[in-house]
């Protein structure tokens, strides 16, 4: 009974981001906050994110939220010598071949946060492990996430790997 209930319940969810996102945040922001959201009047900066996210046009969104996708408008901006380089591309984990990657890299989803492995071959990677992870992370909708960010789900799911950065490599690091 309890498998049920919560199939129900997060269908009820989905379906509120979808059509009524202003009714999740109102809830997200009661329980975070302690108040309603003020829909009329955000005062700063995650008010007005909240607002955008539901009352204006987020079909740019995205597109920039697109770990891929998000590459042709910085390059149309003229940053394209910043970005780290794309060793592939796939839809499936059935179709990435280790082999042909380098030594080291970063392989993670477009459409999500959180999916990323920073790979060195010289520590035995475990591929089967990092895969069904990957694999996992296809199948989830991140826009039904607690944040509730439908702008994700407009994304197609897919697996990219890119050069690794190292922390050297920025003004921060060593």
């Amino acid at each position: 009974m309890r498998k049920i209930l919560d199939r129900v319940k997060d269908k009820y969810r989905k379906f509120l981001v979808d059509h009524y996102p202003k009714v999740i945040v109102d809830r997200i922001w009661l329980r975070i906050k302690g108040h309603k959201m003020i829909w009329n009047n955000p005062k700063d900066l995650n008010e007005k994110i909240q607002w955008m996210k539901c009352m204006s046009d987020t079909s740019q969104w995205s597109i920039l939220t697109d770990k891929l996708r998000v590459r042709d408008y910085i390059e149309s901006k003229g940053y394209a010598d910043t970005l780290p380089k794309i060793y592939g591309v796939w839809d499936s984990v059935d179709a990435i071949d280790y082999a042909k990657l380098p030594q080291k890299f970063v392989i993670k989803c477009n459409h999500d946060c959180g999916s990323y492995h920073i790979i060195d071959k010289s520590f035995n990677p475990d591929f089967k492990e990092i895969n069904k992870d990957l694999n996992n992370s296809l199948k989830k909708k991140f826009g039904y996430n607690i944040l509730c960010e439908p702008h994700y789900n407009k994304i197609s799911p897919r697996i990219f790997a890119e050069e690794y950065l190292p922390l050297d490599n920025f003004w921060w690091g060593g």
